[in-house]
């Protein structure tokens, strides 16, 4: 049965429950549906921010402090996080995944490694 790919546009012979011309139409298909979902952009946001972080908190420490336009320069989006703390001062302080920010009036970001627990 002759049908027609609902991504390239191309035609094809296959099945009848066949749907794209190949592999490739169909990933590419799925990949751009999904792309446009919200939850898939703030997945992302949230995965930069988290690798951003690891870059400026080294492994063997747990606090780091850095000025605010170097994360901004790094791509860091401040307003999206995976949860709120209060800090030790009553402050609220940001997370994202293990790691929690405080911003001080002078632009100093303190940022902090959480380390995981177990359940």
């Amino acid at each position: 049965m002759k049908k027609q790919c609902p991504h390239c546009q191309s035609y094809f012979y296959g099945r009848t429950d066949k749907l794209f011309c190949s592999l490739a139409c169909k990933n590419s298909f799925h990949n751009l549906h999904r792309k446009s979902d919200i939850a898939y952009s703030v997945d992302q946001v949230l995965h930069n921010n988290r690798t951003i972080l690891q870059q400026l908190v080294p492994p063997d420490s747990k606090q780091a402090t850095w000025n605010r336009t170097v994360l901004e320069k790094l791509g860091f989006k401040f307003e999206v996080v995976t949860g709120f703390t209060h800090g030790d001062n009553g402050k609220i302080v940001r997370r994202v995944y293990e790691f929690t920010w405080d911003e001080n009036p002078n632009d100093d970001i303190i940022l902090e490694r959480s380390m995981p627990t177990t359940i």
